[in-house]
């Protein structure tokens, strides 16, 4: 992260902060409450000793009002030294790489806090594997769940551990097989984790499959002072900053634009990067004649990827397939659900807040009359995403739940009228994804809306991507979601899907009508509603 001044005073005209000791190695992170926490290590002078200072340990400063005001400040470690920003893993937790030296050994070390900073566990030690680690220990999450570790090494080479219990204990250290101080790091929107450090110089490596293997080095700058920071920028480009060293240094800022191939410098203060280009793609499956409509999910470290199959885009033997893969790579055949009185249609698959998948797709009734609609929506549930339940009816007859989305306990879908000249669409509610109720019975019910996709953010506003007969709409409302407003796109869109980056950016996947049929990934801005 940012590097910020020390201390715990703020002096409000030059917002630094002040301790008589000196405090080293601050770094500022920022906790998904919104809490801003300043970690930085201390040290104390001595005088006429031959040892002229006196470690503090640990310590961290934090504050819930953006930086106004900081209580004092609270000692984390006392014995050991951090060099590294908190960070927040996956289960809400923090964590901090630290690292001690005593009686001629070196090592790296973490801990733990379960309360957003307010107390930190008993420090944890990663064995140094018989190497002097002067650590400056810093920790990222791996998509499996593990939590991967670099420490600075004192020879020829950093050092890594791996922890698979969320940072209880720690793999025995090895080697990188490279030099580096300080390192730092960083995940790109891409997936790129990226480690800066010091030596040779200021300097890069990059690792694109979860830190297994590791480019050659890539040099930053030719200053040694390093100690870097980086941030992903709203483009998706990245900002490094560092030192220099000696006398009369000053900060220095790069950026970069990371990609599977290399590293592109730009200038800082160049504008945003082109708008992104397609650059992987494969087929995952085609074992039916029609294979369409998807959705896709992470569930205990597999994704799983649903779809309709059948002869052809509507026939009568439409399946729900479920399919599932540990790298994105290899993929089997996890379920396939069938029925011999309706074409099974538009699988969609989420994950409930009690662990279970559930997967959701309407029935094209064979016999509409004989069952009083032309459709009804059903809903599955599996522990594994191999055995599924029996099918649960959600919603009204005649109403299709075209996608479900959980936010906060309750399950939300928008359900659109089929086989009947009132084409409306209502939104419905439920606790267990089992028994919904109406929510709003006539959302809409002007030129046929029908499909959606709901996205709700950290502050409980929720956004509909919603598909008409015309050109799309972004909808919006806050709690209780009963009174919504609107805003025309301006083009078409099928078959919705949109999601919120990290950087706060939304990008859709959807259908476009406009000259050649196709799938296009899109920006849209629910501010401005327009999509390009």
């Amino acid at each position: 992260m940012p590097v910020v001044g020390r201390g715990t005073h703020v002096d409000g005209r030059r917002d630094t902060l002040r301790r008589p000791d000196d405090d080293r190695d601050p770094s500022i992170a920022q906790t998904s409450s919104g809490r801003l926490i300043c970690n930085f290590f201390s040290l104390r002078k001595k005088e006429g000793e031959e040892r002229a200072w006196t470690g503090l340990g640990s310590w961290m400063v934090y504050s819930d009002d953006m930086g106004k005001t900081w209580p004092e400040p609270q000692r984390i470690a006392e014995d050991y030294y951090c060099s590294a920003p908190v960070r927040q893993i996956a289960d809400g937790r923090l964590i901090l790489g630290l690292y001690a030296e005593r009686e001629g050994k070196s090592w790296g070390a973490v801990t733990i806090s379960s309360d957003d900073g307010a107390t930190w566990s008993d420090v944890i030690d990663i064995d140094n594997g018989g190497m002097q680690l002067d650590a400056e220990t810093d920790i990222i999450e791996l998509k499996d769940g593990a939590l991967f570790a670099a420490q600075r090494g004192r020879g020829d080479t950093m050092a890594w551990s791996v922890s698979k219990d969320r940072g209880a204990t720690w793999s025995v250290s090895e080697p990188f097989g490279f030099p580096g101080h300080c390192p730092y790091l960083h995940r790109t929107l891409d997936d790129i984790i990226l480690m800066a450090h010091r030596l040779p110089a200021t300097s890069l490596h990059y690792s694109l499959d979860e830190c297994q293997t590791w480019s050659e080095n890539v040099p930053v700058d030719s200053v040694g002072g390093a100690y870097p920071s980086m941030v992903t920028l709203k483009d998706g480009t990245t900002l490094i900053v560092y030192y220099e060293e000696g006398a009369g240094s000053s900060i220095r800022a790069k950026r970069f634009l990371a990609k599977h191939n290399g590293i592109e410098w730009m200038p800082v203060a160049q504008g945003p990067v082109p708008e992104a280009t397609l650059t992987h793609y494969r087929r995952i499956w085609d074992e039916a004649p029609h294979n369409a409509f998807t959705g896709l999910v992470r569930f205990r470290s597999n994704w799983f990827c649903a779809f309709r199959e059948g002869q052809k885009h509507v026939s009568a033997d439409g399946a729900l397939r479920v399919i599932t893969s540990g790298d994105g790579e290899t993929w089997t055949s996890a379920a396939r659900i069938t029925s011999d009185e309706a074409d099974l249609r538009d699988a969609q698959i989420t994950v409930t807040p009690g662990g279970q998948l559930m997967l959701s797709g309407a029935a094209a009734w064979h016999d509409a009359e004989a069952k009083g609609a032309s459709h009804q929506t059903f809903a599955y549930f599996s522990d594994d995403g191999a055995s599924w339940s029996e099918g649960y009816p959600i919603g009204d007859p005649g109403f299709w739940l075209w996608r479900v989305t959980w936010h906060k306990g309750t399950a939300y879908s928008i359900g659109y009228r089929c086989g009947s000249d009132d084409k409306s669409i209502r939104l419905y509610k439920s606790s267990d994804g089992k028994h919904f109720d109406i929510l709003v019975e006539r959302l809409l019910d002007k030129e046929y809306p029908n499909e959606t996709c709901m996205v709700f953010l950290d502050d409980d506003t929720c956004l509909c991507l919603l598909r008409r007969g015309g050109t799309g709409l972004i909808g919006r409302a806050q709690p209780p979601y009963t009174d919504w407003t609107w805003k025309d796109l301006g083009v078409s869109v099928g078959g919705p899907c949109m999601t919120q980056l990290p950087d706060g950016r939304f990008v859709g996947a959807v259908r476009l009508y406009d000259n050649k049929v196709r799938t296009a990934l899109c920006w849209i801005d629910p501010e401005t509603g327009t999509l390009r």
